[in-house]
């Protein structure tokens, strides 16, 4: 059996302790991550305030909405905020090339949906902003 010098071991405890010391902290700090990192993929819904835009014939059309996303940067709510001229814009173009026909019919909300849905996908995409939408909710449609 090899014998050690006793001066040592205070520094042999030492190295150790810090070994010890930081595998439990690689541990904990790994599945904190992991943990962290699910719940960045739950369901969160971005709303669109209020959009009013004339029609013809002296009508006007207010939308709200909400932008679905399961995958999102903790800046996604800020970034989202900053480009709301992107969005607005977007739906101004879509739904005011609608026909009046078509925008009173409620059958056709799903279409509206996927209309505004891929045209702020191909803004985000033009611009540059890397947002993935996986739905767009009209929660409010009115046509007056």
């Amino acid at each position: 059996m090899m014998k050690i010098d006793k001066k040592w071991l205070p520094l042999l405890a030492l190295v150790v302790a810090l070994v010890g010391s930081g595998g439990f902290w690689w541990f904990a700090n790994g599945s904190a991550t992991t943990e962290q990192h699910e719940l960045v993929k739950k369901q969160k819904y971005f709303k669109v305030k209020k959009i009013v835009l004339s029609l013809p014939s002296d009508r006007y059309l207010l939308i709200e909405f909400s932008l679905k996303m399961t995958e999102y940067q903790e800046d996604t709510s800020q970034l989202i905020e900053d480009f709301s001229p992107v969005i607005r814009n977007a739906t101004i173009l879509v739904m005011g090339r609608k026909p009046i026909e078509e925008l009173i019919d409620s059958s056709y909300l799903k279409a509206h949906q996927d209309s505004i849905h891929g045209h702020i996908a191909q803004q985000f995409a033009d611009n540059g902003i890397d947002i993935v939408i996986d739905d767009v909710l009209i929660t409010k449609l009115v046509v007056q």
